[in-house]
């Protein structure tokens, strides 16, 4: 599934119809203070202990089984995007793939979670994991990806030739590079980003031509 991950390019694949309806109901506070997509919630929940984990679970939602793999990275991302574009409030949204095996089909599942203070994030163990996922957020962040520190330097590095030698803010050097990786599908454990420096990445990223910057 990494493999498909890395090699997915953006195409201009309908929503079903199910998915567009979630996004389009947008979000509701309820009274425990959790964030939920409106068509997730079911009613009163009453004190809640633990309000990411909570989020999480009532906004999950299984993408639909489609054969072709790019479709349903397709239809994941541009879930994940249109329910983001539309909440009032830092958003971060985790999407986990499984591999085929016996008669399951190979799935996708998107979730969304809120930033609480006091509260550790929903996949404070990303780093950790063994599983294709990625994370998504409506807020620029320095790291979304699962990477090793050197793969985490090499994008602050990006970052930093934008603001230096391009002229953008520092919000918007992160939030570049961080729609730079989101839209080639590029998982930086792939070890996809050792094969360039941060120099060629930033230009990549901010769609200029190779020469485009002196090199120092």
């Amino acid at each position: 599934m990494r493999a498909h991950l890395v090699s997915a390019r953006p195409r201009e694949a309908a929503l079903p119809r199910s998915l567009a309806r979630i996004a389009a109901d947008g979000w509701a506070r309820d009274e425990s203070g959790a964030c939920l997509l409106s068509a997730m919630r079911l009613g009163p929940a009453g004190p809640i202990d633990d309000l990411i984990g909570y989020e999480a679970r009532v906004n999950g939602w299984g993408i639909p089984h489609h054969d072709d793999v790019g479709v349903l990275i397709e239809w994941s991302t541009r879930y994940a995007r249109e329910c983001l574009r539309r909440a009032d409030r830092e958003v971060k949204a985790l999407f986990t793939f499984s591999e085929p095996h016996d008669d399951v089909p190979r799935t996708a599942r998107v979730t969304f979670w809120a930033e609480h203070p006091g509260n550790l994030p929903y996949s404070a163990d990303f780093l950790e994991w063994d599983t294709p996922a990625m994370v998504l957020s409506n807020e620029p962040v320095t790291f979304l990806y699962p990477c090793d520190d050197i793969q985490q330097e090499l994008m602050e590095e990006m970052a930093g030739v934008m603001v230096a030698e391009l002229g953008l803010g520092a919000a918007e050097a992160v939030t570049r590079v961080n729609a730079f990786w989101h839209d080639h599908r590029r998982l930086l454990h792939s070890g996809l980003a050792d094969h360039q420096d941060a120099r060629y990445w930033a230009r990549t990223a901010c769609h200029t031509e190779v020469g485009d910057l002196e090199e120092t």
